[in-house]
């Protein structure tokens, strides 16, 4: 089987790293996190270290452009129901850890 879609939960500095580096390699990404306000900052994380490679000319603006829309961002855990993998990378709190893989 071949993986196309993959779920992040959690756009934290480790997350978004783990998402952008799926995305760059072509695979389909829906990132969770646990609101819209954290969504959107995980999600400018990646842009920006996505924009620091354009900027030292290792890829192009439609490059980064392409990659940003293979991540697919929700506050909604459902959102992963789709994928063939999911990669956990919430905060380090057993209770939260715990929730998640319950809610899985």
């Amino acid at each position: 089987m071949d993986i196309t879609r993959v779920g992040v939960i959690g756009l934290g500095t480790m997350g978004s790293g783990i998402a952008q580096v799926f995305a760059e390699n072509g695979l389909t990404v829906f990132a969770i996190e646990a609101n819209e306000r954290l969504l959107q900052k995980g999600l400018e994380r990646v842009r920006k270290n996505l924009q620091r490679k354009v900027n030292k000319g290792k890829m192009t603006e439609e490059e980064l452009e392409t990659i940003m829309a293979r991540i697919k961002g929700s506050a909604q855990l459902p959102s992963v129901a789709s994928t063939q993998l999911v990669i956990e990378a919430v905060v380090e709190t057993f209770e939260v850890k715990a929730e998640v893989f319950r809610d899985l």
